[in-house]
């Protein structure tokens, strides 16, 4: 009798301990947000520069996805992420379709760039004001003659760069 009841609460236990590791196979995500009343932000623009290095070819692929979109934008996080970059100079997809579940797989080939010497980009604009325009010419004519009178025809001095101009 004792071995009986020994028997039956092993099992009980047993029966358990698997009931108990479940696995789930989803995620959730949350972030939370404050929003913020009578204050005058402003953001500043930022440039940097991309430092690409042509000899690190990056590849990566998707999993299975409903949209293609959804498939490059996994491939090129995983792109990414497994390289450890910042961004995917040049990129290549390969799409493949499955058309029995309707479903997306996309491999994308780049080469790897990091982001370098970021800087406002008022920066940029103050050293093109200290540009004179004779020498832009001079370089023009060495480099490119033929733009010389499109050159010539713009009055203009002023310089724009992404629709960003210096408050004054």
């Amino acid at each position: 009798m004792k071995t009986i009841s020994k028997i039956a609460l092993i099992s009980i236990v047993t029966i358990l301990s698997f009931a108990s590791c479940k696995s789930t196979s989803f995620y959730t995500y949350t972030s939370r947000t404050e929003k913020i009343n009578s204050v005058q932000l402003q953001a500043t623009t930022t440039l940097v520069d991309i430092d690409v290095d042509f000899q690190h070819r990056v590849t990566a692929e998707s999993g299975w996805c409903l949209s293609e979109k959804n498939a490059k934008d996994e491939a090129l996080y995983n792109a990414t992420i497994q390289n450890k970059i910042d961004i995917i100079v040049d990129p290549i997809f390969k799409t493949e379709y499955n058309s029995r579940t309707k479903q997306v797989k996309v491999s994308v080939v780049g080469f790897a760039g990091k982001y370098v010497n970021p800087r406002p980009a008022i920066q940029d604009i103050q050293q093109l004001k200290d540009v004179d325009m004779e020498n832009i010419e001079k370089h023009v004519i060495l480099n490119n003659p033929s733009v010389l009178p499109a050159l010539k025809q713009s009055k203009e001095n002023n310089v724009t760069i992404n629709n960003y101009s210096e408050k004054k």
